[in-house]
């Protein structure tokens, strides 16, 4: 009994009473500039907005519509509050720049006898390609609507 008291005290004498920093240091200076260096530098971008001066001027604009169009592989359609408005055929060979002639024509038709409509929504069918849902976007704020919002449509068949 008197051995284990001795051995049990034995062990309690030979328990460091300080914690080395040095080795928790070294890992943290080397971890420091590692995360750094990975992090993922995000820039900073500002989107310039127009607020509006006075609320009566917003009552008294037209009212809004919902404006859309419509990307399918023959043509593209534009929708205004659900209903189809205009078809403008298009080919997926060299004349694509007629097509997007022809609805960046009718756009700013829209865009002219509706000042205050600025929004316009793409719908496009899971197939299309992306580069085609950009060039009609940016047809869509070259004709004066910039703000453009993508929906997903139903695949035709």
């Amino acid at each position: 009994m008197r051995a284990r008291r001795a051995k049990k005290r034995r062990l309690r004498e030979h328990v460091a009473s300080e914690i080395e920093l040095m080795p928790m240091l070294n890992v943290f200076i080397s971890i420091i500039p590692l995360l750094l260096l990975s992090a993922a530098f995000v820039p900073v971008t500002v989107i310039k907005t127009t607020l509006p001066s006075d609320a009566a001027a917003v009552e008294t604009q037209d009212a809004p519509f919902e404006l859309a169009v419509h990307i399918h592989r023959a043509a593209y359609q534009i929708e205004i509050d659900g209903r189809i408005v205009q078809s403008i055929g298009r080919d997926a060979g060299a004349d694509s720049a007629v097509a997007h002639e022809a609805l960046s024509q009718a756009l700013q038709e829209i865009a002219a006898a509706h000042p205050g409509q600025r929004e316009v929504r793409v719908v496009s069918e899971p197939s299309t390609h992306y580069e085609e849902i950009v060039e009609v976007m940016d047809v869509a704020r070259a004709a004066g609507l910039p703000e453009v919002s993508l929906a997903e449509g139903i695949e035709a068949s």
